[in-house]
């Protein structure tokens, strides 16, 4: 009997499925897939018809279709977001919108600019055939210029073989290896394929060319704030992250991991008065700084607070971990295949721990509040110093040295400076920021398309709160006074209290007590 051949797989995703074993509806659940005029719907997807394309989606992936006032279908929202005015993003908030009128597009654009939330958005319609994207594209979208397709994964754009990108060790990156001068994220819009691409925060993706067009920030996106100000300013920023954190949990089930840094606590502050809608403050422990981080963030939610604290452990997961090694490689290469392999799987999630918060909540996170303490402008030979605007510190900053070797400099220099040269003046002042927040986040989160059992979402994703952070001094915030002059405004006892070593302290010390004892070598 002749041998016969696999069929064809449409997409390298499915193929995998195919070699894996793995069901397409559960390994794709929190994908979507944009093409011209697919032949049929793939499998494990669903289609949404628009005008030009097709938009295929994973059922879990949030999707809200975008249609005027007439009822006509101009486009998709994918995942969550939180309007301008405060109001969550729903079926019922494009029908402001007119498909006939004079300013359709540039109305709409500015509505989802200054839209909060995790997000990308298809508008595909006579008047625009676009891409847009919440402020760092924490819904990370890659696309193939080539065959004009666009898609959460690199695995599901493409329709060939990867061509392993040559200026990276992918191998390395994936498996969390890659030490020195050589890259430990994919940089500069790069992936692990050779021809794919990642949508780079703050630009559209124009479907007409295929090609990326910035449009954020603005020249004068955000002057200069004198010091009489800066109350004001800390007040209303409050005000929006109130707003908006008040909107995602009056409207989802929503938890919050509070750790022992500032990020977490500033969250957490702006929603203390609906602490009853919160499911659950919580902590991954699962190596000793997360003991210690767990520890500290039981001080807040405990006794700052006096609300109850879920710390998960590896013990607590033990049921769910994956423990002979073909189910470890089998786990491994679905978080691959759903994250475009940009990192293993982080301890929380190969330890089980993932697998133990209450489905289908938003997992509400701070990680972009970094901005308000100008991280990015700590040197990375010694963090308590501040670095300066210069080629060989900014590309060090990609690599986290500070201290990038002739080779590095030279291999990145071009491309970096290609960049930079698209942000206007004011934000080039600032490119330590920036650097954090288009060339940092939206790779490092495509690691929550891992996660099913959650929707990740981190509500300072907003680009009045992002413009209102950089208005202050980079020395304000790298020394940590905004960051407290917030927490006074927002909720004065969260403010003026101790991190992770003054907690340490004050358990040495006897004055306080967590109901979990801290490890001793978490504590040295």
């Amino acid at each position: 009997m002749a041998e016969t051949s696999p069929p064809e797989q449409p997409t390298q995703a499915h193929a995998i499925c195919v070699q894996q074993g793995f069901d397409p509806a559960d390994a794709l659940s929190t994908q979507f897939l944009l093409c011209e005029n697919p032949a049929e719907t793939l499998p494990g997807l669903e289609a949404i018809e628009l005008d030009r394309f097709t938009l295929q989606l994973g059922r879990e992936m949030p999707r809200v279709e975008m249609r005027d006032e007439k009822g006509r279908l101009f486009g998709v929202f994918m995942g969550i977001g939180v309007d301008p005015d405060g109001a969550l993003i729903t079926d019922g908030s494009f029908s402001r919108f007119n498909l006939d009128a004079k300013d359709f597009v540039t109305d709409l654009e500015a509505y989802i600019a200054y839209s909060a939330g995790r997000y990308a958005v298809v508008i595909d319609c006579p008047r625009a055939h676009e891409m847009l994207f919440d402020p760092v594209a924490h819904l990370s979208t890659v696309y193939d210029p080539e065959t004009r397709r666009a898609a959460s994964s690199v695995m599901l754009a493409l329709t060939r073989p990867i061509i392993e990108n040559p200026l990276f060790d992918t191998t390395a990156i994936g498996n969390g290896r890659a030490r020195g001068d050589t890259e430990i994220a994919y940089l500069l819009g790069h992936s692990r394929d050779a021809q794919v691409k990642f949508c780079m925060p703050n630009h559209r993706l124009n479907l007409d060319s295929f090609t990326p067009e910035r449009i954020w920030p603005l020249p004068d996106s955000f002057p200069p704030c004198a010091a009489d100000e800066h109350e004001k300013l800390v007040a209303e920023m409050v005000e929006r992250l109130r707003a908006i954190l008040h909107a995602l949990v009056d409207n989802h089930p929503s938890i919050m991991p509070i750790s022992g840094g500032t990020d977490s606590r500033k969250l957490v502050a702006c929603v203390t008065d609906k602490l009853d809608q919160i499911g659950e403050l919580f902590a991954f422990q699962h190596t000793r700084y997360a003991d210690l981080d767990a520890t500290t963030g039981e001080y807040v939610v405990t006794e700052l607070l006096g609300q109850p604290f879920r710390r998960y452990t590896e013990l607590d997961a033990a049921d769910h971990a994956a423990k002979r090694p073909f189910e470890k490689r089998q786990a491994k290469r679905l978080f691959w295949l759903r994250t475009s392999s940009v990192a293993p799987p982080p301890n929380e999630h190969s330890r089980g721990l993932t697998s133990l918060t209450p489905p289908g909540h938003l997992h509400l996170r701070g990680n972009v509040m970094d901005v308000m303490r100008g991280v990015w402008w700590g040197s990375f030979a010694n963090r308590a110093e501040m670095v300066s605007l210069n080629l060989e510190q900014e590309i060090g900053s990609l690599f986290l040295t500070g201290s990038p070797s002739k080779e590095v400099i030279a291999k990145w220099a071009e491309e970096y400076i290609r960049w930079k040269l698209t942000l206007p003046e004011n934000a080039q002042a600032l490119v330590y920021d920036f650097i954090f927040l288009e060339l940092f986040l939206h790779v490092s989160s495509a690691k929550y398309y891992g996660y099913e059992r959650n929707f990740y979402i981190c509500p300072f994703s907003d680009r009045k709160l992002i413009e209102t952070s950089l208005r202050f001094p980079v020395e304000v915030r790298f020394a940590g006074t905004l960051n407290e002059m917030f927490l006074e405004a927002a909720d004065p006892r969260l403010a003026n209290q101790p991190y992770r070593g003054g907690v340490r302290d004050l358990i040495k010390a006897g004055k306080w007590t967590p109901k979990t004892a801290i490890r001793e070598d978490a504590a040295e």
